[in-house]
């Protein structure tokens, strides 16, 4: 076997204990000082993550508002579709009184043109009467001048032979 000596039996001074108690002692406090440093961050991280929480109620309460406005507006939009499909009712109620009114007029139109028609076709019937009662009343004039024209000449022989 060897002669070598594991740590277990070496022996340990007092100096080399001060110094090896000094070292962990350091480390102790150097952990305790990071152990502050993150209990710092984590409070500080804390009160930031209460901050977002504030912040995020706010925020919720403020979406529940604009909700709110939101369903309000909607229901005026409702409203105002509404309003429009009851315009567009009445507009398209007075527009078929409008096209009624138009087709009764065509009726009126159509009427009249029925009967000017018949009046024209009784007017030919009267014109062609006026035309040979003026024909007749020439042919009339005509044998009465002839008439009056021989007894002109029937009075001016006898105012000759008188």
């Amino acid at each position: 076997m060897s002669n070598s000596k594991k740590s277990k039996d070496l022996p340990v001074t007092q100096a080399m204990l001060y110094s090896v108690r000094d070292e962990l002692k350091s480390d102790i406090a150097s952990q305790s000082l990071e152990i502050r440093s993150v209990r710092g961050e984590v409070e500080s991280l804390k009160g930031e993550v209460k901050s977002l929480w504030g912040e995020t109620r706010s925020l919720r309460g403020e979406i529940q508002a604009v909700r709110g406005e939101v369903e309000v507006v909607r229901g005026e939009v409702e409203v105002v579709r509404g309003e429009v499909i009851s315009l567009r009712e009445d507009m398209n109620a007075k527009f078929d009184l409008v096209l009624a009114g138009m087709a009764k007029q065509d009726a009126k139109i159509h009427r009249m043109l029925t009967l000017y028609e018949e009046q024209e076709n009784r007017n030919k019937y009267v014109l062609d009467g006026y035309h040979q009662l003026h024909r007749r009343q020439d042919q009339f004039e005509a044998r009465i001048e002839s008439r009056v024209a021989g007894l002109e000449l029937v009075v001016k022989d006898l105012k000759k032979t008188t």
